[in-house]
């Protein structure tokens, strides 16, 4: 399952793929982990914005809580099981620019991890789900969780489950408010193995201890 992310590819996306985007250049160079504050993409009055958010969904129903950690990672099936998250999914949906992620293998004699990105490095998009309230104290409490998916065959190997890519012609279909239910379950699907690749970090290999005769 996704460990981090990364943005660094500004200089690849053409100027007509920023067209009508925040001014991307703020993200570059940062590797992003789970509970830090991130960027995100929303759209705002037929506007597309951007704001930072910390990454763990805290639901405004959890308001009168302690305050949880949140969810990092929402499998988008769970959603369809709770009015409450289906309601977040109708109206509260928000993109998470990256151009890679990193995985852990599954072996446990190995610590070994992998950057997964697409082909070319382009930039993609997580489809990310988001709530956003006030504390009694008045202060604005804005979380974000990132969707899953079933993994694809490049990635079963890393986990079960891989974060939602969307295809760059589904990204402002995700962000309007206007896009029906059905439209919005058709894009719950793993990202096509066949457009992605992967490669290994530098490994670490876990020593198994020698038993030294007395």
């Amino acid at each position: 399952m996704l460990l981090s992310y990364s943005f660094n590819s500004l200089q690849s996306i053409p100027t007509s793929t920023r067209k009508g985007f925040p001014n991307l250049a703020l993200l570059e160079g940062n590797i992003y982990e789970p509970h830090q504050y991130v960027p995100a993409l929303f759209m705002e009055y037929g506007r597309v914005k951007l704001r930072f958010s910390q990454w763990g969904l805290i639901p405004a129903w959890q308001r009168k809580a302690t305050l949880p950690q949140g969810k990092d990672f929402i499998e988008a099936e769970e959603i369809f099981y709770s009015y409450s998250m289906m309601s977040i999914l109708h109206r509260k949906r928000c993109l998470i620019p990256a151009d890679a992620f990193f995985v852990q293998d599954l072996n446990p004699m190995t610590s070994q991890k992998y950057q997964v990105s697409l082909f070319g490095q382009q930039m993609f998009c997580f489809a990310g789900v988001y709530d956003l309230w006030k504390t009694a104290k008045g202060k604005t409490v804005h979380t974000i969780s990132i969707l899953t998916v079933a993994s694809n065959r490049l990635l079963t190997k890393h986990g079960s489950r891989m974060p939602l890519i969307l295809p760059r012609e589904a990204e402002k279909q995700w962000l309007q408010d206007r896009t029906s239910m059905n439209k919005l379950t058709k894009l719950l699907k793993p990202y096509h193995p066949n457009l992605m690749q992967i490669s290994p970090i530098t490994p670490t290999i876990k020593q198994t201890p020698r038993i030294v005769a007395a």
